[in-house]
């Protein structure tokens, strides 16, 4: 237990009585009047300054607000373009149904125009509009639209001043054949933004692109090419000098545009403000702390000590070892008995805690015990070595999860020396449990093998011994068989709810290996789907757990078979140890650092001629 002695000291009641009596003749007579003197000089600036970063958190706050609503208005003409699209083909459609439709998806939404572009011979030619005077003009100076996918922007040429276009790129076989745009006049954003209710100065509103040229704003006068010098305090702020007017302001970005929001306001406004706050505040000040404060405070000296001191003694026991001590209410105690009540909230919360830190560190150790168990476990049921047959070659590949779970690879010839017996497995479930199961069916399947020739008997046995041990806990465990006999060439194989192997032949082709069936350990099973392939010289056989398949990335994108499927065709090198190095590397590059949720276990053959 943590040793909560801390002092031997005694506290006399006397000595903290005069020491409180001297602070508040300190206080009131000589820190708070000398100050004073000072304070006429230097609070003037120092709350300026104060009131100026203030001033560039709020309006910081302010753009960033409306900026969202401003991106909120932009997302819904996305919608409309989107169901526009949707509704229309536009390299199909003509006449003046399409005209009619867009005149009343402009009438709607309140909007400028509403217009498709067609790109023909490199230029862009309006085909269709809610406005007749835009049809079949060139419009190329909008050429840059078809790079992207949406745009919003506001071209310094345009079809009509102060308008913001917002477009959509039209694609035919993943080319760019035309964009259809949206023109939303400046004003419709700007006048939704209310500022009078909701600071006290007088601030001035604009948008301005990346060139921090202003484009519109609520004072005329700043029109055009600013100069922004940064404020190095706070970020995203900037001083303004324009016509001898300083001004300050927060320029904030419109997501998924080139546009920004500029609030700004004139440093006069400021100055005036903080001059009336000043003066207001200094009579506030010499009447409170001077007058009345001296007088209160020399009136509870008394009524202080005692909680106080109370407080002290409480510690005093605490620290000579009796933890069970606690600090009890005193009469107009005020924040001291409050103090006391926290101080005694903290004993108690650090007996509690110490307490559940000694049971949490007993629990830890548990776990990593059964953690290093399962460890053990899972890394004993692979194959330590591979067999050395003439006709075959082996590689394997595991990447283990934080978890301990239930994968297992195994690769043995059949008591004989002819049928080499191939299996992979996954047991539902994670911890001891999974590995325990997985190594039951392991030692069935070894046992099976000896006892019976053909892989089905093999299957059926095992997978009703087991679901004997299972019982109603659910669990299970899919599997990928097979028994390859190596003078005839002829692989027989069954997946039971497992992901069917990869054999990619040697003349590049790629079958997947998959027949019907469920996972053992769900019910009794009579009989097993069991194929048979021929396999050839250079053939490669891979097996792989839903941990490859089920691999994700930061967007929750699965890496599945059809990535690996890809890779398989793309390898041109079939030695199983490079497949399997390549493989791993792929998903830990498709991955990147997102945590790993399963284990990854892949196995790599390649059949070889007979020697």
């Amino acid at each position: 237990m943590v040793d909560l002695k801390i002092s031997k000291k005694r506290f006399k009641r006397k000595s903290l009585t005069s020491s409180i009596a001297l602070r508040v003749f300190l206080v009131s007579f000589v820190v708070l009047v000398i100050p004073l003197c000072f304070h006429a000089f230097f609070t003037f600036k120092q709350e300026y300054n104060q009131k100026i970063r203030d001033l560039f958190i709020s309006l910081n706050i302010l753009g960033r607000s409306h900026s969202s609503l401003i991106e909120t208005e932009m997302q819904f003409y996305k919608q409309v373009l989107d169901i526009v699209e949707e509704e229309i083909n536009f390299s199909k459609e003509k006449g003046a149904t399409v005209n009619a439709y867009l005149r009343k998806i402009a009438w709607i939404t309140q909007t400028k125009d509403v217009f498709y572009l067609a790109s023909e011979d490199s230029k862009l030619i309006c085909k269709f509009s809610s406005a007749d005077e835009l049809l079949n003009k060139d419009v190329s100076f909008f050429q840059d639209i078809l790079s992207k996918e949406n745009f919003v922007f506001a071209p310094k040429k345009s079809l009509a001043p102060s308008i913001i276009y917002i477009s959509n790129t039209i694609y035919e076989q993943n080319k760019p054949i035309g964009a259809l745009l949206i023109g939303v006049p400046i004003t419709e954003f700007i006048s939704r933004l209310t500022l009078k209710e909701e600071v006290s100065y007088f601030i001035d509103l604009s948008l301005i692109n990346s060139q921090n040229e202003v484009i519109h704003s609520s004072d005329k006068t700043l029109v055009g090419k600013l100069n922004l010098v940064p404020f190095k305090k706070t970020a995203n702020s900037f001083w303004i000098e324009k016509d001898f007017d300083k001004r300050f302001a927060v320029k904030v970005p419109i997501k998924d545009t080139e546009f920004y929001l500029l609030f700004d306001i004139a440093k006069k406004h400021i100055v005036e403000m903080q001059k009336k706050d000043f003066i207001f505040k200094m009579l506030s000040l010499i009447f409170f702390f001077v007058v009345i404060g001296g007088s209160i405070a020399f009136a509870f000296i008394t009524f202080l000590s005692k909680p106080l001191y109370n407080l002290f003694e409480t510690m005093q026991k605490i620290s000579e070892g009796k933890i069970d001590e606690r600090f009890n209410k005193t009469g107009m105690g005020f924040e001291i008995n409050i103090l006391g009540e926290f101080f005694n909230s903290t004993m108690d919360s650090l007996i509690f805690h110490q307490k559940m830190a000694e049971e949490e560190n007993l629990q830890k150790q548990k776990l990593q015990q059964e953690l290093k168990i399962g460890h053990d476990i899972q890394l004993n049921m692979f194959p330590t070595s591979f067999l050395d047959l003439p006709k075959v070659e082996a590689a394997p590949g595991y990447l283990s999860a934080k978890e301990v779970s239930g994968d297992f690879y195994d690769l043995f010839l059949k008591e004989g020396g002819r049928d080499l017996f191939i299996a992979i497995a996954d047991a539902s479930g994670k911890g001891i449990s999974a590995c325990l199961y997985s190594l039951n069916i392991r030692s069935a399947l070894r046992a099976f093998t000896t006892t019976f020739s053909n892989l089905e008997d093999i299957v059926v046995a095992t997978n009703n011994l087991f679901i004997k041990d299972t019982k109603e806990t659910g669990m299970f465990v899919t599997t990928w068989l097979a028994l390859f006999d190596e003078k005839k060439n002829i692989l027989h194989y069954t997946s039971c709810g497992h992901p069917g192997a990869l054999l990619k032949k040697h003349d590049g082709s790629l079958i997947e290996l998959q027949t019907e069936g469920m996972a053992l350990g769900v019910e009794p099973i009579k009989k097993v789907e069991v194929k048979k392939v021929h396999l050839e010289e250079n053939d490669l056989l891979v097996l792989y757990t839903d941990g490859v398949s089920e691999a994700r990335n930061a967007k929750k994108e699965q890496f599945n078979v059809t990535r690996i499927i890809e890779f398989l065709n793309k390898s041109k090198n079939t030695l199983p140890s490079d497949v399997v190095d390549k493989l791993l590397k792929e998903i830990k590059a498709f991955t990147q650092n997102e945590p790993q949720s399963d284990d990854i276990t892949v196995l790599a053959m390649r059949f070889l001629a007979k020697e």
